[in-house]
């Protein structure tokens, strides 16, 4: 026999040998199937995690109607009791900063009246370009170099400031004595056309739609000085 032939037999007795081994153990070698791979096993392992996603979590559940019901109505009245005090604050910021509007047109009138040794007046205009005796201050108002002081805009004076109107709705009424002009004399104090002493009230508020609870009193006393108190429970507003 051939050296070969030897060798092939070999190689078959030692092939039977295992497989009859295996079989005397009670065991057999393992066999995959073709298909397995190992993306088919990373899907069988992932499926789990998917199902449980899936799962609704324990102690989950959405509102029933009379709990939806209930939440919207506590809402509301929530809203209900924030809405006046949100009202109040915007009335209140709108007041306070139209009055300063006004005062600092007096103390601008002042100023110059004194840094300039001359008559400086503040009249209500509606138009920017002359004064006017009719209305309220709320359709704006005029800072000039008063010459003759008469409380008037004449020919030749200049115009130091306009002053624009106010917010629709609101209202800016005098007292008599600064009804229709606030005049400052070269000293910084306040005098009628005619030399007497002024002083007086202004009173802003909201008229329309409907009166505010509260408003601004702004005083000019006979030395010129300006102060502005607030108003609390105003319940009308001067008449135009």
């Amino acid at each position: 026999m051939s050296r070969s032939s030897t060798m092939t037999a070999t190689r078959g007795h030692g092939s039977a040998g295992e497989s009859r081994g295996w079989l005397l153990n009670g065991l057999a070698p393992t066999r995959h199937p073709a298909s397995a791979s190992p993306l088919g096993v990373r899907q069988q392992e992932d499926r789990p995690a998917a199902d449980a996603l899936n799962r609704t979590r324990p102690g989950q559940r959405g509102l029933t109607l009379i709990e939806l019901l209930t939440t919207i109505s506590i809402m509301v009245i929530l809203l209900m009791l924030v809405a006046p005090s949100y009202h109040d604050v915007f009335l209140n910021t709108k007041l306070t900063n139209q009055a300063n509007d006004f005062v600092s047109s007096l103390i601008l009138a002042r100023s110059e009246a004194i840094k300039g040794s001359v008559r400086v007046t503040v009249c209500k205009s509606s138009n920017g370009t002359a004064c006017q005796t009719t209305g309220t201050w709320e359709a704006g108002w005029l800072v000039f170099r008063d010459t003759n002081g008469n409380g008037s805009l004449d020919a030749g004076e200049s115009v130091i400031q306009r002053g624009d109107p106010l917010n629709t709705g609101f209202r800016l009424v005098g007292s008599t004595e600064v009804g229709n002009y606030v005049s400052y004399t070269s000293i910084g104090v306040p005098r009628l056309a005619n030399g007497n002493v002024q002083s007086g009230t202004l009173t802003l508020c909201r008229a329309n739609p409907s009166v505010g609870s509260q408003g601004r009193r702004i005083l000019i006393d006979a030395t010129g000085r300006v102060s502005v108190d607030k108003i609390e429970g105003m319940t009308t507003c001067p008449p135009a």
